[in-house]
């Protein structure tokens, strides 16, 4: 019988179809005690004693009530139940497993993990209390120990579908997607209607480039999806649905999935100022992408006009972006590990009138604590790449570009289009020179790159960059992981390509990231999710980046930065101009040598990296927003004007 295998598994079915048949093999009186303890009617001393004596010889059905109550909300009665069991039984492996699970939910971690390993020192092959144990630690961050613990779940039950399921997902969060992709096929062999498994399989796969069967898979995946058989994340479907109306769908169905937080009643303290009060929401806030990019925003804010908030869900670091964060706001709360309900509830007594989510459905992000409405008007900024689906969700900052008009209606939120990219840009370092031999790059041939993560790589992308190869002497750069490496130098020999005529390069610190990408003559966009951060990176560095936009937000990001940075000539309608234009300037040095001389002339001049005026524009959709708010108006698109 299924024993509370996992608290976060989100069905309990199973669990409490198996304490309905444990309590009807208890005698009639034990039966009737238990199931007024576990309804809430009677949990008095006396009842407790009336179970003490009916329960002899009935341990497990003891266990068993604990586990309803587990499942119920009430660990500390699930805890006093345990008790009963084990004051009959100390070695009962049941009890034990559901007593760790109750101390779990207690946040007692430590408690937790010795009732585990106690139950599994009793019942060496009690594959939920291994499961139980590995989710512990996962959460505890000791990933290699809970790895450890669904391999000896594994091994007592080779086809134990959630086991499989989580040691893959694990080994999705620590980068080991070949391990990651033979659990998901040995889990869609077992649990061939597996709801995520296919989707998750693609992703592990795309991450080391891995197209086996990808376009079949991909097909039947879309159609089990629509047909409602399968499901996909919100974050997967940038990278495997190339339809925002699919992306919308994805996210709206993936919201109605989730439980619902009680909107928070508004604050009506009095205020020391009129300042506009803005919350910033993220997982990033230490060095990390996001908060290079966007520190500049919060240094700047009108301290006259605004007071800013940053509330950090995230890892804690003690590196020097953090602690300039920590300077840059007015106020930094650290919410690590809380919940959304903790985090709606830190974020509302701060009296927002403007919640900011940077986030989005990004690992590590709580976009669920805006379901409280934690300020009159709620916005997702910069970070993720879509729209939330998500009716508390008031507004997205994009731009012209990014969601043109034809395209709002693939939104659940209202646009705010900034006057030119959405992106913030920080200033960045000028790194001195390096020379391509360091790098592994040869001297006499125009060097193609893309820099995106390997993830973002389709078949059909690659077939481009192959048929380019062809027509120019020239060498592709990619960052990719080794596996990834051994599979693209296959694909390229399969098109006729020479494999030594790929060069790969590994994760570099921010300021030599940036050194090395000005030895790049030409930047390769992926579709239909493209270079974010990269490809302001390689402007900023000077190396023109050739795109072509689909109809998605992730897909024209870097139109949006080229239309920025004065560069429109470099945005391809098609995949067949794509292809001419990489040609053509890979066969041109001259040519490519005026862009790249035209681009350090703009860091100076050119919107994309005025952080002033772009600071400037946000606070001015900033100020829209409220007053609409604070007007009991509702949200609406809003277009700010350049100055």
């Amino acid at each position: 019988m299924p024993l509370n295998i996992s608290t976060q598994s989100g069905d309990n079915q199973d669990s409490k179809r198996a304490t309905e048949d444990a309590l009807d093999l208890a005698p009639g009186s034990l039966n009737e005690a238990l199931r007024r303890w576990i309804d809430g009617g009677e949990r008095s001393a006396a009842e407790r004693e009336r179970i003490l004596r009916a329960a002899p010889g009935y341990p497990d059905q003891l266990a068993y009530a604990a586990a309803a109550l587990v499942n119920d909300g009430a660990p500390a009665s699930a805890l006093d139940m345990c008790g009963l069991a084990l004051s009959l039984q100390p070695d009962n492996a049941k009890a034990l497993n559901v007593q760790g699970v109750a101390l779990r939910q207690l946040d007692r971690a430590e408690e937790a993990e010795n009732s585990y390993r106690s139950a599994l020192a009793a019942a060496p092959d009690f594959v939920d209390a291994w499961c139980n144990l590995a989710n512990l630690l996962a959460q505890l961050n000791r990933k290699d120990d809970a790895r450890t613990a669904y391999d000896a779940a594994l091994r007592v039950d080779p086809h134990f579908a959630y086991a499989l399921n989580a040691r893959g997902q694990l080994n999705m969060q620590t980068a080991r997607y070949e391990d990651a992709a033979a659990d998901f096929e040995s889990l869609l062999g077992v649990a061939p209607d597996h709801k995520t498994a296919l989707s998750d399989l693609l992703a592990a796969r795309r991450h080391n480039c891995d197209w086996r069967e990808h376009d079949r898979l991909l097909a039947q995946l879309k159609s089990d999806w629509r047909a409602g058989r399968r499901q996909i994340t919100p974050f997967g479907s940038l990278t495997l649905l190339a339809n925002p109306a699919d992306q919308l769908r994805c996210a709206q169905r993936f919201v109605r999935e989730q439980p619902t937080l009680a909107p928070i009643a508004a604050r009506a303290g009095a205020r020391s100022n009129d300042k506009r009060r803005v919350g910033y929401l993220s997982p990033d806030f230490r060095d990390h992408a996001t908060s290079l990019l966007g520190v500049e925003v919060f240094e700047r804010h009108d301290r006259s006009k605004f007071d800013v908030t940053a509330f950090s869900c995230g890892s804690r670091g003690d590196d020097d972006m953090r602690l300039r964060l920590a300077r840059a706001f007015d106020a930094f709360v650290d919410v690590r590990g809380a919940g959304a309900t903790d985090i709606a509830a830190a974020m509302a007594a701060h009296d927002l009138d403007i919640a900011v989510d940077m986030g989005g459905y990004t690992r590590g992000a709580v976009p669920a604590a805006f379901a409280a409405r934690v300020a009159p008007a709620q916005v997702s900024y910069f970070v993720y790449p879509g729209t939330l689906g998500a009716p508390y969700f008031d507004y997205i900052i994009a731009d012209d570009t990014l969601i043109p008009s034809e395209l709002a209606q693939h939104y659940a939120e209202k646009i705010v289009r900034m006057p030119h990219s959405y992106q913030p840009n920080s200033r960045r370092p000028t790194p001195p020179r390096v020379e391509r031999a360091a790098h592994g790059l040869p001297e006499d041939v125009a060097v193609l790159c893309c820099f995106n993560a390997a993830a973002k790589i389709s078949p059909e992308i690659f077939a481009s960059w192959m048929r380019i190869l062809h027509a120019c002497d020239a060498v592709l750069w990619l960052q990719t992981s080794a596996p990834a490496a051994r599979n693209l130098r296959t694909e390229a020999r399969d098109a006729g390509i020479s494999p030594d005529r790929l060069v790969f390069a590994g994760m570099l610190e921010w300021e030599d990231h940036l050194a090395r990408l000005a030895l790049a003559d030409l930047v390769l966009d992926t579709s239909p999710y493209g270079a974010h951060t990269t490809a302001s990176d390689a402007l900023w560095m000077g190396v023109p980046v050739i795109t072509t936009p689909g109809d998605t937000f992730a897909s024209r990001v870097a139109a949006s930065l080229l239309n920025a940075v004065g560069m429109p000539e470099l945005i391809a309608k098609d995949r067949a101009t794509y292809e001419a234009l990489a040609i053509a300037l890979a066969n041109a040095p001259k040519q490519r040598a005026v862009l790249r001389t035209k681009l350090l002339a703009q860091r100076e001049t050119a919107p994309l990296f005025d952080i002033a005026a772009y600071t400037s524009a946000l606070e001015r959709g900033y100020e829209i927003m409220a007053k609409r708010a604070s007007a009991g108006e509702p949200p609406r698109d809003i277009n700010i004007p350049a100055r």
